[in-house]
């Protein structure tokens, strides 16, 4: 059973069992009440359910609750669209089999969750199975117990002798009566695992002190006659008491479970190899984003240079035909790597204090432009009643925005683009803000508005062919909605153009001022810098190299973090511009050793700007982590590198 309301994430769930190729069939239910009204009529029917967390009328956790209350005991899995690890917590504590974030959902998860599903039911129906014995074996005479796959046994807690047994658990461990008889009175503790030891005497004494009726669960090893390591399972219950009202003998049964042991194992390495798969995805992603993005820099920068000269204008218009297509190829190259990391459930949504009108206004300026090249009329439009400072993820915000945009500026022939900015709902801490973006483009055909929100997909065959494009803005637009907990529509006719509609809800910030970064319509005097560039790339050295001649800036290149830390202990620098992928020794410890004062106590201080082609949220955290000080990514522009370096050097003279 599927709950779910989303008719998008339905579709994505369903095309992921399909690619599976598990046999299975699938009932979905969209709201609550219907999944707990067909689960009273068909209990039984469902090997495992997935929950949506978020439902109208009623949310996972409530939901989970009452399916447990139905005599639910298969797997319950919950899916959502954020990953509140105090969410998690509450899920698992209630009964969760699993809670995993949607963009985590592939056919590989299918795969791996379903195996772990029927492991678990087997493991269930085998518990089950003792649980019904045991209780059973309290009914029966002493006849029927000889028969029962359980050793059934009555223990005298003071003596620690068993007074009644149906077999011997240690002649079916393989040791013969002889050898039973050597190892003496002692028999059970010298064959139980000497780390269990303990874990039994507690259970004993637990028992000691139990009151009647309360059964006691332990898991233990005993060494077989061959030297492995067997583990039994026992329910114990107080059987009889003394003159004092002690405790004098209790009943138990125990059972062979290395089976359900290596069934638990199994699933554990399971686990661990889904998670190492995981982090060799989320290597590979980053290596690949470092590997594209580097002769992209080398491209885009040497074109910019070469831009800066005289040429003939045949050759001038080249140049700025390769520019627009290396800028082309960015975009794309961007949008792949940006899914990519949606799929690996690496993409990170920020959390922090930014300023609305700011980010409308920046983006108007970019897109404006575009806009005025086409002829169109662009307009920005906000509600003055939204607080002017928020709480989220503004880059993300940024994305989402440009993404719609720079789609109806390029869908649209003739008219207007226009974003508009609302306040649908004003709550105590938080907003619910609505945004639109409107065009009077080609406009998107009913039967095809869900599926342009899908991996690669246009509207239609020919898009693609007129317009550019891979695919992919919408999907991760939608991705990048779904993260940060909000929803997409579309409102759209053909030749009358689309509006899409985002809603998501925002902190509101307390804080009174932002201070935003400031970067200069034109690039800064840093004439006569000293610049030590570590990089191991000719290509990028070159272009680095070149870019810093045109500043007059005096520089040294080092192959790599052992050739930096050399110059840095022989010559005086202003500033390192650091790579951080490098033979050797890379630029996240070279940056450590140097804030170490390897390099010598003088320099611990020296400005660090990481100038990298790896562009993932978590290689720029660990930047700031390792001691350098500011964060440039391949392809580079030319004014905001020159800007940073300005501010770092001016700082640190001050």
């Amino acid at each position: 059973m599927l709950v779910e309301d989303d008719e998008i994430d339905v579709r994505a769930f369903g095309r992921a069992l399909r690619k599976s190729n598990i046999n299975y069939s699938l009932e979905v239910c969209v709201y609550a009440d219907e999944a707990l009204k067909l689960l009273n009529n068909s209990l039984t029917d469902f090997d495992c359910i997935f929950v949506d967390y978020q439902l109208p009328g009623m949310d996972g956790l409530t939901l989970l609750q009452e399916i447990k209350s139905l005599g639910f005991d298969h797997p319950v899995l919950v899916m959502t669209s954020q990953g509140d690890e105090k969410i998690a917590v509450e899920m698992m504590k209630n009964g969760a089999f699993d809670y995993f974030p949607k963009a985590d959902l592939s056919s590989s998860k299918i795969v791996n969750l379903i195996n772990a599903i029927k492991h678990f039911n087997k493991v269930t129906h085998e518990k089950k199975r003792i649980e019904t014995t045991l209780n059973q074996q309290k009914l029966f005479t002493e006849a029927v117990t000889n028969h029962s796959p359980n050793i059934i046994y009555v223990l005298n807690l003071k003596s620690g002798k068993f007074i009644y047994v149906n077999r011997s658990v240690f002649e079916e461990l393989g040791y013969s009566k002889d050898e039973i008889r050597e190892l003496g009175d002692k028999v059970f503790e010298r064959t139980v695992n000497p780390d269990h030891l303990q874990i039994v005497s507690d259970h004993l004494k637990k028992l000691s002190k139990s009151p009647d009726g309360v059964i006691h669960e332990v898991e233990y090893q005993i060494k077989s006659a061959d030297g492995k390591w067997v583990w039994y399972y026992n329910r114990d219950i107080v059987f009889k008491r003394d003159e004092n009202n002690n405790v004098a003998q209790i009943l138990g049964s125990t059972i062979n479970i290395s089976n359900i042991k290596k069934v638990e194992s199994d699933l554990r390495i399971a686990k661990q190899e889904a998670e190492k798969a995981a982090r060799v995805k989320s290597e590979f992603l980053s290596n690949m984003s470092h590997e594209i993005r580097t002769p992209m820099n080398a491209i885009i920068g040497l074109t910019d240079l070469l831009l800066t000269e005289s040429h003939s204008t045949f050759v001038e218009e080249n140049l700025k035909s390769i520019k627009q297509s290396a800028d082309n190829l960015l975009v794309i190259i961007n949008d792949i790597l940006d899914f990519s990391k949606i799929e690996a459930g690496k993409m990170v949504i920020e959390s922090i204090d930014f300023d609305l009108k700011y980010q409308l206004e920046h983006i108007c300026k970019m897109m404006a432009h575009k806009a005025r090249e086409k002829g169109l009329a662009f307009e920005t439009i906000m509600d003055e009643k939204i607080p002017k400072f928020l709480v989220g993820d503004p880059f993300r915000l940024n994305q989402i925005i440009i993404n719609l945009a720079g789609n109806a500026i390029k869908f649209t022939k003739i008219g207007f683009v226009k974003i508009e900015a609302l306040l649908r709902e004003d709550k105590n801490e938080s907003i619910k803000l609505e945004i639109s973006v409107k065009d009077s483009g080609i406009g998107i055909p009913e039967d095809k508005q869900q599926t342009i929100f899908e991996s690669f997909t246009q509207a239609g065959t020919d898009t693609s062919r007129f317009f550019g494009g891979t695919g992919l803005g919408l999907t991760i637009t939608s991705q990048l909605v779904k993260l940060m907990d909000g929803e997409i529509n579309v409102n759209s006719a053909p030749d009358v153009g689309s509006e899409f509609i985002v809603v998501l809800t925002f902190k509101k910030s307390t804080v009174s001022k932002i201070v935003k970064e400031i970067v200069a319509d034109s690039e800064q005097n840093i004439k006569g810098l000293r610049i030590l560039v570590v990089e191991d790339n000719k290509i990028n050295q070159k272009v680095i190299t070149q870019i810093l001649k045109t500043w007059d800036c005096d520089f040294e290149v080092a192959e790599n973090g052992r050739e930096g830390l050399l110059a840095l202990s022989k010559n005086s620098f202003d500033i390192v511009l650091m790579d951080l992928q490098m033979p050797v020794l890379d630029g996240f410890e070279t940056a450590k050793l140097i804030r170490h004062g390897v390099a010598g106590s003088k320099i611990k201080q020296i400005p660090i700007i990481a100038l990298t082609a790896d562009a993932f949220p978590e290689t720029r955290n660990k930047v700031f982590e390792t001691g350098m000080n500011d964060f440039v990514s391949k392809p580079f522009k030319k004014g905001d590198l020159n800007n940073k370096i300005h501010s770092l050097v001016s700082i640190r003279r001050r």
